[in-house]
């Protein structure tokens, strides 16, 4: 999600009384990708980044991905997506949210 996808996201939230609360961890797609030497199909400096938003001059990101979204198989990802929903909706019950933003 860009900033100014967020920046929208906040403001259309904020007009019904909705509060975003940031997690307070380190990033670690930033911190895969500022260590990436670049290769492959990269987005660079934020020259492709939506909606004009400029990265650092050391980023490097991918490219924007085109294919359909689908379901690793648990043997890649550790936990059946019904374990995965299941706890993604005690956690936000526990911190009575009632709204999530999943980037990937």
């Amino acid at each position: 999600m860009s900033i100014s996808q967020f920046t929208a996201l906040q403001k259309t939230i904020e007009a019904h009384e909705i509060t975003l609360r940031p997690l307070f961890c380190e990033n670690l797609v930033d911190q895969v990708w500022k260590s990436e030497e670049g290769g492959g199909d990269t987005v660079t400096n934020g020259s492709n980044m939506e909606d004009g938003d400029d990265g650092a001059a050391s980023d490097v990101y991918p490219g924007y991905p085109n294919s359909a979204i689908f379901i690793h198989s648990t043997k890649y990802s550790g936990k059946g997506v019904d374990v995965k929903i299941k706890e993604l909706r005690e956690a936000m019950e526990k911190n009575h949210s009632h709204m999530v933003v999943i980037s990937a």
